[in-house]
């Protein structure tokens, strides 16, 4: 047997055996260096202006100032601003409730349905009770979960800040030895410099298309919802918009999660008119901007077909949580990109 060919293989699954092990010990903090790789991408360019006044390390410093200021400290605002106001919100749900149980039973709200056409008079009016019944313990079980939710942040809030300072160190250390990574990184992959430079290009621009179409997407559906409520006479609409700017990453879903709670209770408390405007208003909207806009302008910017950017980005909250719409659609282009080098070294 070939000496050189067994120690070659003995070395092979060592290296493997070891990458396995590294990558379990590091799992816990895949979020943590991603979200570090992202903040290093954008703030690279501030960190290389400030390194024309400074030395590295100050500068790295600097940089991650300018990200807690600009970045840190207005996401905690909100995430407090949005907990505070959705407790006080179920609050009002709870002292409402009565008032709600009594507009179900009302006979004014059963003649209404029985006069929409072709299906109002088939229902019954135990039917309908039943039914606005349902979506009142859907309402208030939606209302219990958000409060859990908002506890089990509460909770877990010195586990999320301890990962974000793990975060801005792995970003303070990118931002300094950017170069000598990118070196390392570049020496230790067995492709050319050309393919590689191909990877970081298709990725770069996915991951720019992708964010660049989510806040364009987020800042219009965040407008859009903040309005419509605004008209219905909702208290806070503006920070119900911030609320609605980061849910409107995840597609299909988005910003009705705040939009559909809101109209079935306007219907619930005998404000039909309010309950179906924000219904068909906003569903109809929310359908075009995540299903044909977001699809089209970040499916166009990146190369990647609609399809695959809608089921990357899915996929990618699936598996990663909020954070996965920006991994989704990265891993489905690094994909393509590995398979076209492929074909084009071995395909013939």
């Amino acid at each position: 047997m070939n000496k050189k060919y067994v120690y070659t293989s003995f070395f092979i699954l060592i290296l493997i055996a070891v990458s396995l092990v590294f990558l379990k010990v590091i799992s816990p903090f895949v979020m943590d260096i991603f979200l570090a790789l992202l903040f290093t991408h954008f703030f690279f360019p501030l960190k290389k202006l400030f390194n024309n006044k400074v030395n590295s390390r100050i500068a790295g410093a600097l940089t991650i100032f300018t990200i807690i200021f600009i970045v840190v400290i207005p996401v905690g605002s909100i995430m407090v601003m949005v907990s505070s106001e959705i407790s006080q919100l179920y609050m009002l749900f709870l002292e409402k409730w009565p008032e709600v149980q009594d507009n179900i039973a009302k006979k004014s709200q059963l003649d209404f349905i029985s006069q929409i056409p072709i299906i109002g008079p088939e229902i019954s009016k135990e039917t309908v009770i039943d039914f606005l019944k349902s979506i009142a313990q859907s309402v208030t079980g939606l209302a219990t979960y958000s409060l859990s939710f908002l506890k089990s942040i509460l909770l877990n809030l010195s586990n999320l800040l301890l990962h974000f300072m793990f975060t801005l160190l792995l970003t303070y250390y990118m931002l300094v030895d950017h170069d000598r990574i990118m070196d390392f990184v570049n020496h230790i992959i067995p492709l050319h410099q050309d393919n590689l430079d191909e990877m970081y290009s298709e990725i770069e621009k996915t991951g720019n298309a992708t964010i660049k179409g989510t806040f364009l997407i987020g800042l219009i559906e965040g407008t859009f919802g903040a309005i419509l409520l605004t008209i219905v006479g909702v208290q806070s609409s503006m920070l119900w918009g911030v609320a609605m700017f980061f849910l409107s990453m995840i597609p299909l879903i988005g910003i009705t999660v705040v939009l559909i709670p809101f109209a079935i209770y306007f219907l619930l408390t005998g404000s039909i008119g309010y309950g179906i405007m924000i219904l068909i208003v906003g569903i109809s909207g929310v359908t075009f901007t995540q299903n044909i806009l977001k699809p089209k302008f970040v499916g166009d910017e990146s190369g990647l077909h609609q399809g695959i950017v809608l089921i990357s980005s899915i996929g990618g909250i699936s598996t990663f949580g909020l954070i996965g719409f920006l991994i989704g659609p990265m891993v489905a282009t690094l994909f393509f990109v590995i398979w076209k080098q492929f074909a084009l070294k071995y395909g013939e």
